[in-house]
């Protein structure tokens, strides 16, 4: 009787104890599982998984859990840069640098070496995509390589193909040296290079492709042509030119020999006009009769009387170059009068003659100046 009370006792205190186990079971955060993340020995109780993980194998952040060849372990971080790769079947992964097979340089460091590593990449040259996933090296030009928007210079250079065109420009300082003729395309005979009008240029054909007699001629818009009235014979001198003359034609066939030194010339004393109907001579100048002069003078007038109206004028005594008045401002008060212009052919010698058409007491000064030419003509050939 009473082993079977003790049998009954104890089989309510298990019911008792198992369902409150399994209660505790139940409650387990999300997440969580049973175990034991303490350093001592235990019961199991909720805890997460990265505890037991720590616990386990370690808390090194940056590790990664391997199964190795024992079991699982953990791998520290390896150097900065470097990828965590396999090793194949068999073998365990590791820090490493990432080889050509895996898509990588197999270089450690940046240098010319890891673009050489790349299969096909160790040749010389220039590299040239050829096709879709194709590549080839080619011999580059010798000399610096430059950009389509550097400056650069051609030395020595042959340009082929039908395809390349060669543009010089012609502005100042953009052609340095000479253009060769041996560049310029052939022309046909008795033409030369040119253009009548606006445009680029053309053979133009010389007379109709005959050679010329005479000289030639340009007509506008037409060309080059023979001039067939051009004069002939033999060109003498007349006058003998030497050096400092001015060297003309005198006729259709002689050259005359002049002097082009300037003449010039003063009053030595005043000049009356004692009279109010004619003209009184001041300075001239002796050139001859020949040739076409520039002449230029100046005269300096007063009427000891009073203000007067008083003309004058350049002149060779026959033919009047040009003249000019004045009216002086008072008795004994000085008023210059200067005129100039051409002479052909002069009948006499040039001069300034004057007029007082006042009184009878004008004159023309030579030296109220000090200086001995208040009154004084030049005359210059020019032909």
């Amino acid at each position: 009787m009473i082993k079977l009370k003790s049998l009954a006792a104890s089989l309510s205190l298990a019911l008792f104890v198992v369902p409150a186990y399994a209660q505790g079971v139940g409650e387990l955060g999300p997440g969580q599982v049973l175990g034991n993340a303490s350093a001592f020995q235990g019961r199991a109780a909720p805890t997460n998984v990265t505890a037991l993980l720590d616990k386990a194998f370690g808390s090194t952040r940056g590790a990664i859990l391997e199964r190795g060849a024992s079991g699982w372990v953990l791998i520290g971080p390896g150097t900065t840069g470097k990828p965590f790769v396999t090793n194949g079947a068999g073998a365990d992964p590791a820090y490493q640098t990432l080889g050509i097979v895996g898509g990588g340089t197999n270089c450690a460091a940046a240098s010319g070496t890891c673009l050489d590593n790349i299969t096909g990449f160790a040749s010389l040259g220039l590299l040239n995509r050829t096709g879709a996933g194709t590549y080839a090296f080619v011999t580059p030009p010798a000399g610096a390589i430059v950009g389509t928007t550097d400056s650069q210079t051609l030395t020595n250079k042959t340009i082929n193909g039908a395809s390349n065109t060669l543009t010089v420009r012609l502005n100042t300082g953009d052609v340095t040296g000479s253009l060769p003729l041996t560049g310029i395309a052939s022309i046909g005979a008795n033409t030369i290079l040119g253009q009548t009008a606006a445009g680029t240029p053309i053979a133009l054909t010389i007379n109709g492709g005959t050679s010329c007699t005479n000289a030639l001629t340009w007509v506008n818009g037409t060309g080059f042509g023979c001039n067939s009235t051009a004069g002939t014979g033999t060109v003498t001198t007349t006058g003998s030119p030497t050096s400092g003359q001015l060297a003309f034609f005198s006729g259709s066939t002689s050259i005359t020999g002049v002097s082009v030194a300037p003449i010039s010339n003063a009053l030595g004393a005043d000049v009356n006009l004692s009279a109010t109907g004619s003209y009184f001579d001041g300075p001239s100048v002796a050139q001859g009769s020949t040739g076409t002069w520039w002449v230029s003078g100046t005269v300096t007038v007063s009427d000891n009387t009073g203000g007067a109206a008083i003309i004058c004028k350049l002149w060779d005594g026959t033919t009047v170059v040009n003249s000019a008045s004045v009216n002086t401002p008072g008795a004994g008060l000085l008023s210059p009068v200067t005129i100039s212009g051409f002479m052909t052919s002069p009948a006499g010698n040039l001069r300034i003659s004057c007029r007082d058409l006042t009184t009878a007491t004008g004159k023309i000064v030579f030296n109220a100046s000090l200086n001995s030419r208040d009154s004084h003509i030049s005359a210059h050939r020019i032909q």
